[in-house]
């Protein structure tokens, strides 16, 4: 066993033995299956314990200083998973640093994971595996397009992060205190929130610089995705201002319940329906407003002029 500081979580700072190396029996691993948590190497974090088998063995993984498997379930909605029917092949080795209860009764578990594994079959003994290392190395001629690559990573998670309303600022801190370049991909591939099917895919890569290549695809995809939410906020925010402006000068045209009918219908026209935003709708309807005030002033200049040539009329005796 080793002390090595881990991570800050909140407001601790873990520090704790981890192994190192893994001892374990590669026919009867236990099996800690979660529901949509995908774990990379070498990487600390905490788990919510929601069965109570996950507690127990949690538990007995920590007083018993044994290693387990952590597998992603391959459908998060099955109460009681089968091993290893239902879980993803690629998973992790992991120790159990801490478990904790929570005040509402929960428990969490603070694992740090080891190197990939692999299931290659049913264990010797309920609830295990048989597992395989699967090599997570570089070769020498990689390692500039691991570092770039990951330099790459640890920018636009940053940046992403930063735009992400409600993310935990120790996980920004947690990054960037983070300079082994496969420690920080691993470290953003197991904090983003893809679907569990997208982190399996990136646990199952043959190498970290592909790894970190297909994560930074799928964050570029993100982080496009924040900029037109924030672009459509910003226009939405914009019309409504515009809105606001121009409805004010609708007022004086908008008097009567004739007016409003007026305006309705031309509000249920096809070519008003067209208008690309709130602002030409206004103007559209202030124009049609000014139009009918002229034409209803019209008629009545015309009415008044009818009655007096009328009255003129009838004055003269004829």
């Amino acid at each position: 066993m080793k002390e090595k500081p881990i991570v800050s979580l909140g407001h601790i700072d873990i520090s704790a033995s981890v192994p190192d190396k893994w001892d374990f029996d590669s026919n009867a691993l236990p099996v800690l299956p979660t529901r949509d948590f995908v774990m990379f190497p070498d990487v600390t974090f905490p788990i919510v314990l929601g069965r109570s088998s996950s507690l127990a063995l949690a538990e007995r993984a920590e007083k018993q200083q044994l290693s387990i498997g952590v597998f992603c379930q391959t459908d998060s909605k099955i109460e009681k998973p089968r091993i290893p029917e239902d879980i993803y092949k690629v998973g992790v080795l992991a120790h159990v640093i801490k478990v904790f209860e929570l005040p509402d009764g929960n428990h969490t578990a603070i694992l740090h994971s080891g190197p990939r594994i692999v299931v290659s079959g049913e264990g010797s003994l309920p609830g295990t595996v048989s597992v395989d290392f699967m090599p997570d190395t570089v070769d020498d001629h990689l390692e500039p397009e691991l570092n770039v690559t990951a330099e790459m990573v640890k920018e636009t998670a940053l940046a992403l992060f930063r735009k992400v309303e409600g993310a935990p600022q120790e996980l920004s801190m947690n990054i960037e205190n983070v300079d082994a370049p496969t420690a920080i991909i691993n470290m953003v591939c197991t904090h983003t929130p893809f679907p569990a099917e997208i982190k399996g895919q990136l646990l199952s890569a043959a190498n970290p610089v592909m790894r970190g290549q297909l994560l930074l695809k799928h964050l570029k995809e993100q982080e496009q995705l924040v900029s037109i939410r924030e672009d459509i906020t910003e226009r939405t925010r914009m019309r409504t201002r515009e809105w606001g402006s121009f409805s004010s000068k609708c007022k004086p045209y908008v008097k009567s319940s004739m007016a409003t009918r007026t305006m309705t219908s031309h509000a249920s026209s096809s070519a008003l329906m067209r208008l690309p935003s709130p602002t030409m709708y206004v103007r559209y309807l202030i124009a049609k407003s000014r139009n009918w005030a002229d034409t209803i002033l019209s008629r009545q200049t015309i009415q008044y002029n009818t009655l007096t040539s009328i009255s003129s009329f009838r004055s003269h005796g004829m």
